[in-house]
């Protein structure tokens, strides 16, 4: 039999569908894995942030706490360092009256002894007998043995109110030196606070930057599908830029300038908020630098379009 020309309209299309579909499936698994390796380092990350925040919180918490029991115990401490002084003070206006009554007993000793010499000196002067002088003397002798023993009395007890602020001197001591190792633990305690929160917060924005990332990859794409469509032409004559504007609905370009431009991408953007699609166009020799036409296009586009008014 001859061979007949195939002259059928789709005689390729099963050839080239055998070779999208694998190609399509291998493009899907691509991004689906993409999708899923985001999805566990940033299920990671949430997760390691949450536990340095517990722990932040916690020595925070501890912090706290220790500054309270170290406030009541600096508080008590303060009371007992009062108590402590006005007891020190007590002591030595006690220690000073018992100096100055020993200092006027030993003045009244001598005063009784230069009167035993005055009345032995004046005996025959003052016709006294010598059972009387004998009996004074002794009398006063006894005073001042009585006297004697209540000065020695009040020596001791001068030496023990001596001893007692001595022992309450170095109560305070003690007390002070363990105030001041409180005071450093917890400004210690302070410190690691702060920077578990300078911590905390670099977390935080590298969290930011990973959501805004994942919100990134996980948004769809840019189409005019359903949109109002805006065409801006942009390009160079003789170092001037020149700006056209195709509005929807027409068919022809526009020559504007760029404070009109502005206008009428304002008013569009009123009009459609959700569905304004910005194409900018550059001839193939339009005269703009990449830098230019980049710069360009992307002050437009955030500006105006409605895909980048997306949050």
């Amino acid at each position: 039999m001859k061979d007949f020309v195939d002259l059928r309209v789709d005689q390729y299309d099963d050839n080239t569908n055998e070779g999208f579909w694998p190609s399509f499936t291998d493009i899907m698994t691509v991004i689906v894995m993409i999708f899923l390796l985001s999805m566990v380092v940033l299920q990671v990350r949430n997760m390691d942030l949450v536990k340095q925040l517990q722990s932040s919180v916690e020595a925070e918490r501890q912090a706290a706490s220790i500054a309270r029991a170290t406030a009541i115990e600096k508080h008590s401490l303060d009371e007992k360092l009062n108590d402590s002084e006005a007891t020190l003070a007590m002591l030595r206006f006690q220690l000073q009256q018992s100096q100055q009554e020993s200092t006027e007993r030993l003045q009244q000793t001598r005063q009784q002894q230069q009167a035993i010499t005055k009345l032995t000196n004046t005996q025959n002067a003052q016709a006294l007998s010598i059972e009387q002088l004998q009996q004074l003397k002794n009398s006063l002798q006894q005073r001042l043995q009585q006297q004697h023993t209540s000065f020695n009395v009040l020596l001791k007890q001068s030496q023990i109110l001596a001893s007692q602020v001595q022992q309450q001197q170095q109560s305070l001591q003690l007390a002070e030196q363990s105030q001041r190792q409180k005071d450093t633990y917890i400004q210690t305690l302070l410190e690691d606070a702060t920077q578990k929160s300078h911590v905390y917060n670099q977390l935080s924005e590298d969290h930011t930057v990973l959501q805004s990332k994942y919100e990134k990859l996980i948004k769809p794409a840019r189409s005019s599908k359903g949109k109002i469509v805006v065409e801006v032409f942009h390009h160079k004559v003789l170092n001037q830029k020149e700006y056209k504007i195709k509005m929807p609905g027409k068919k022809n370009y526009e020559v504007v300038t760029e404070t009109a431009l502005h206008k009428h991408l304002t008013h569009l953007k009123q009009l459609y908020p959700e569905k304004l699609y910005i194409k900018i166009v550059f001839p193939e020799k339009s005269g703009l630098s990449y830098g230019e036409a980049w710069k360009f296009t992307n002050t437009t586009l955030v500006k105006y379009d409605s895909y980048y008014q997306e949050k």
